[in-house]
């Protein structure tokens, strides 16, 4: 056995060189984690010191009392999900509170068993591999929250997988309060030149911490560290020699000055005149010949296994036995060849020495080193298939390492390892081209799990690589082309992902329940497709689900007057009615009200009822329109399912998934669609048709509600909410989710708000991790719309810190902030958040479409109309292409306000003419009244009275729908309007957009229109007259306080308050002076009532 007193080898010189060249590196790594939140991210070439400065750190933090867990990276790693971070965690034993740690920690005890019964209960696992990663992401948070003061390490991140690096990424980008997070790396080693945490990171605000970035030692440093290490033999000429050898590498320096230590004790003045060994390789090297046989044969199965090892494997791979085994190991470590690891395994003091001892064996033995090596790993339990690959690899078993990486795989997907997973399955498409099945299936795996990590664009290429393979079977590429095209969409927000999507569909004619994913994906394309084309595309998948693929390979997507089968299958409704064929009218009017002879199904007098698997005859309440025809039957497909509108928040919301599909374990993908996954355990690739019928007929729905078919809400009351399986009501909850959000955008807020509720009742059901985020998420949008804005800011962080990895949190919290800002008068500020949330991009309409209005808004504000317009164009394109005019979410009004001021008055009367058009016969409430505020926009210049009662018909609309702040400038608009016809009228109707302003808390709109009110001449209620004000703030200084407050810019309020520059900053410094604060401190500060004057309240 090895001896307790040999660990550290050579009485510790392994570790026991002088700390040098380091000091202020040090300093800084110190003062960012004793003030967390803070990320600290160490970059430096191999042997640079990284791991010494950590070291070094962790030793004076420990002395602080400051807990310190470190977890380290290697690139030969089994499968273990976040395994550096949870081998951190297991250390963290002596600081777990005794109570009170969050139910989410309890996620971890299954991967932390010696910790188990300090933990909460593990939760039950998720079926769906993005619920359990967030599982997990939230129980790392929630345990290391409960620590208080604690420094993660992580080390080698070159080495780490793709989900390890996500984990601290979004552990980075929403830090516990007291966690300080440190890593270190070789830039030159990550993946594909990636960023360290495999995407750009931005620390947040509040969060603090350095990028150290290490050089090499100077002269005087290896002198230093020389010193120390030889003393009175470490002559200048011997330091310039070290120095000029190792260029300033530490680790080099070390490993020279070991060897000449060893030297020195046999004389000093021949080492002084001797050659010293020309680098690295060759100073590790004359530390190997120094040792026994038996010493050699336990570092050379070191080399060989490349991993820290125990004792005992050690000795059989070295093939010694007993006493001899353990006295080779510690002529090892007294050597300082290798070190104990703080587990109790052994291994080389650094990757470079290893790579020197294992070109220092010869290739005979090392071929049989690797050999030993599969044996004796074969023989563990669980065995290290990782491992073992890469024995047969080096031992020429080319076969043997392609079955046991791709064993190695399906392992890692099996433990939720996703990250290693896709590390092994690039490998296998990377060294097999000519094994055109195995990169097939290896293609397959990576399209179920690519989003699951953060370096997407190297899986992405990967896929077309294989996609380029001549010998590739169809139905083979388009199930790739599948995946590849969702990924695009809704990881990557790629509109290109529809052309890969249309290429899957001819591709998977034999396979119609896989082809129907992308049909309806291809349905719902809201962004570059058409109504008739979202309509002939919807045809094709009720004809696949209906007769099991005759429609796959019928005709194109687009064709006007394509009949669809209305046949009725098993469990299905006949939807076809007498002289229609039963045939889905692709074109025309398709989803429209009213729909004639040849324009649609005229539906049956029986009404909708529920079919025999919960399939809905959408042929209800004989609307006559194309959009109430349901194939609700029929044959199998895959449980990956629907399409559905990405969360926009109702109203222009924006989302990062950008129109997120229904994935197949029945969520709404938000960074997780593509999955292959059963709904709730059931069969998935067309196993069970319940689930691909169920995703046809959301698709519908969702269609009709779009068209602003007043069909579709009956067909929704009919939807099977109770006794109905998992699959048809985790497809129903979802359904409700959009219907809901379209109700919003629509315009049907009591309708949106009714099904909401319902909703929060439902979603307790449904297994899928992005749910609940997902609702949470709308309630807040909605919050939004109807101005309950006080506290949403800290709603946004908290649901953001529930759900670090739901991006589209982030977008709808800018957007909302943007919004907000534009009421308050704090234009550059909203511009900011808008252009932020912009970069979230989007696949779907009401993403693009809702951002350009707010951008279109903000630029207006700053009375840059050139720019407002050059905004609105390209959503405006967006919305002819899509032929729908029932969902502008605010553009219509904006767009035709920019047109005009920029004199393109012609332009302006195009779009009114377009949304009229458009919108005739829909129910879209919020349309119709955007179109009434266009109308009256057109004719303000030319017929004020004219406008002002298109204002007032807008007002009476937004107050029927329901959203006051829509309701108060719509007022404004009507009291601008009237400002030279009717004075009177005007200022009654300021005087009200005023008061709900001001009751909203809109300060910026509330300025504009007492600015209004005096260019009419109307005072304050009982105002006295002018006087002088003394401490107190005047009611314009009241008003610049208020916009101070909230962040303005001095432009910003010279815009809202119609002053000039000048006269801002003498009622800025006033206000400061008056107030008692810098202008930092009133930021964000409202001035107390007790500091202003009283309030010009306006009278007629």
């Amino acid at each position: 056995m090895v001896e307790a007193a040999d660990r550290c080898g050579a009485g510790g010189l392994g570790r026991g060189f002088a700390f040098v060249g380091r000091h202020e590196e040090l300093d800084r790594l110190l003062t960012a984690v004793r003030r967390p939140p803070a990320v600290v991210l160490v970059e430096g070439d191999a042997g640079m010191g990284k791991s010494r400065l950590v070291r070094e750190a962790t030793a004076v933090l420990r002395s602080e009392g400051r807990p310190v867990v470190t977890g380290f990276c290697h690139p030969l790693r089994e499968p273990l999900p976040y395994g550096p971070v949870v081998d951190a965690l297991g250390k963290v034993g002596p600081w777990l509170p005794g109570a009170d740690l969050p139910p989410t920690a309890g996620a971890l005890a299954r991967l932390l068993p010696d910790l188990a019964d300090r933990l909460p209960s593990a939760p039950p696992e998720p079926g769906d591999p993005g619920a359990a990663r967030h599982q997990l992401i939230r129980a790392v948070r929630s345990v290391l929250a409960s620590i208080g003061r604690v420094v993660l390490v992580v080390e080698d991140l070159h080495w780490a997988d793709d989900a390890t690096r996500e984990l601290l990424l979004t552990l980075a980008r929403d830090l516990p309060e007291h966690l300080a997070l440190v890593v270190t790396y070789r830039a030159e080693d990550l993946p594909s030149g990636a960023p360290v945490l495999g995407a750009a990171y931005r620390p947040p605000p509040g969060v603090g911490g350095t990028v150290i970035r290490l050089s090499p030692l100077t002269g005087a440093d290896i002198a230093d560290l020389a010193g120390v290490a030889l003393g009175a033999q470490a002559t200048p000429e011997l330091c310039d020699v070290l120095h000029r050898r190792s260029e300033g590498l530490p680790l080099v320096a070390e490993e020279d000055l070991l060897t000449l230590r060893d030297q020195a004790r046999r004389d000093v003045r021949e080492l002084e005149r001797a050659a010293v060994p020309g680098g690295l390789r060759e100073a590790v090297t004359e530390r190997l010949m120094t040792l026994s046989p038996a010493g050699a044969a336990v570092v050379d199965a070191a080399a060989v296994l490349a991993v820290p090892a125990t004792e005992a494997l050690l000795s059989r791979v070295a093939g010694l036995d007993g006493d001899p085994a353990g006295e080779a190991l510690t002529e090892a470590l007294r050597a300082a060849v290798l070190r104990e690891t703080d587990t109790g395994r052994y291994t080389f003091r650094h990757v470079l020495a290893q790579q020197v001892a294992y070109r220092h064996v010869l290739g005979p033995r090392r071929a049989r080193l690797h050999l030993r090596a599969i044996d004796e790993l074969q023989a563990l339990d669980p065995v290290p298939l990782v491992q073992i690959a890469h024995h047969m690899l080096a031992a020429g078993d080319r076969q043997g390492w392609l079955d046991h990486t791709e064993q190695a795989a399906e392992q890692a997907v099996a433990v939720g390892d996703t990250g290693t997973a896709v590390t092994l399955l690039h490998q296998i498409v990377d060294q097999c081209p000519a094994e055109t099945e195995r990169r097939s299936r290896a293609a397959l795996a990576l399209t179920r799990i690519v989003d699951f990590g953060v370096d997407r664009a190297a899986t992405v290429d990967r896929l077309r690589a294989v996609l380029a393979d001549p010998r590739l079977p169809s139905a083979t590429r388009g199930e790739i082309r599948l995946g590849l095209g969702l990924t695009m969409l809704n990881i990557d927000r790629d509109p290109a992902g529809f052309r890969e999507l249309e290429h899957a569909v001819d591709e998977l004619a034999a396979l119609p329940h896989k082809a129907v994913k992308a049909m309806i994906a291809l349905a719902l394309n809201d962004l570059d497709g058409d109504a008739a084309q979202g309509w002939a595309w919807l045809a094709r998948a009720e004809r696949a689900v209906a007769d099991g693929g005759d429609g796959v390979d019928g005709g194109a997507a687009g064709g006007g007057g394509e009949a669809g089968g209305g046949a009725a299958g098993s469990g299905g409704v006949d939807a076809g009615a007498a002289g229609s064929g039963g045939g889905v009218v692709a074109g025309g009017e398709a989803g429209g009200s009213g729909a004639g002879s040849g324009s649609g199904v005229v539906a049956g007098s029986g009404g909708g009822v529920v079919a025999g698997n919960g399939a809905v005859d959408a042929g209800a309440a004989g609307s006559g329109t194309a959009g109430s025809n349901a194939a609700a039957s029929g044959g199998a497909a895959d449980s990956g399912g629907g399409a559905v509108a990405g969360l926009g928040g109702a109203g222009g919301g924006a989302a990062a998934s950008g129109g997120g599909l229904l994935a197949g374990n029945g969520a709404v993908d938000a960074g997780a669609a593509g999955s292959d996954a059963a709904a709730s355990g059931g069969a998935a690739d067309g196993g069970d048709d319940v689930a691909g019928r169920t995703a046809v007929r959301v698709a519908r729905l969702l269609l009709m509600a779009r068209d602003g078919d007043p069909a579709v809400w009956p067909l929704v009351e009919r939807l099977p909410r109770r006794g109905a399986d998992d699959v048809v009501l985790n497809q129903t909850v979802f359904a409700l989710y959009n219907l809901t959000e379209t109700a919003f955008q629509l315009g049907h807020d009591r309708r949106a708000h009714a099904l909401l509720r319902e909703l929060r009742e439902l979603a307790d059901g449904v297994d899928g991790r992005p749910f609940e985020c997902l609702v949470r998420a709308l309630e807040l949008c909605v919050d939004r719309l109807v101005c309950r804005w006080a506290d949403l800011d800290r709603e946004y962080a908290a649901l953001a810190r529930a759900h670090p990895d739901m991006r589209q949190v982030d977008a709808d919290q800018l957007l909302y902030q943007g919004y907000r800002a534009l009421a308050e008068g704090r234009h550059t500020g909203a511009l900011d958040h808008l252009v932020a949330a912009a970069e979230y991009g989007g696949t779907s309409a009401d993403v693009v479409t809702g951002i350009a209005a707010a951008l279109t808004a903000a630029r207006l504000a700053q009375r840059d109309p050139r720019a407002a317009w050059e905004t609105a164009e390209p959503a405006l394109s967006t919305l002819r292409a899509l032929g729908s005019w029932t969902r502008t979410f605010g553009l219509l009004p904006v767009a035709v306000e920019a047109a005009s001021a920029c004199g393109h008055r012609t332009a302006a009367e195009r779009l009114v003419s377009e949304a009229e058009s458009g919108v005739r016969g829909r129910d879209a409430p919020a349309a119709l009244a955007e179109l009434e505020l266009a109308r009256g926009l057109l004719l303000r210049a030319t017929e004020p009275v004219g406008a002002a009662g298109h204002f007032a018909e807008a007002q009476r609309r937004w107050r029927e729908i329901g959203r006051p702040y829509e309701v108060a400038k719509a007022a404004e608009r009507r009291g601008d309007a009237l400002m030279g016809a009717r004075p009177e009228d005007a200022a009654v109707h300021l005087a009200e957009a005023l008061r709900a302003y001001t009751g909203l808390g809109a300060v910026g709109d509330a300025a504009r229109c007492r600015h209004r009110l005096r260019e009419l001449g109307v005072t304050a209620v009982g105002s006295p007259g002018r006087r002088g004000y003394g401490s107190e703030l005047s009611p314009r200084e009241q008003e610049v306080a208020e916009l101070l407050a909230g962040g303005a810019t001095n432009q910003d309020i010279a815009r809202t308050l119609f002053l000039s520059p000048r006269t801002v900053e003498k009622h800025v410094a006033r206000v400061l002076t008056k107030l008692g604060r810098s202008r930092k401190d009133v930021v964000h500060t409202a001035p107390s009532d007790s500091d202003a004057a009283p309030s010009d309240s306006p009278a007629g």
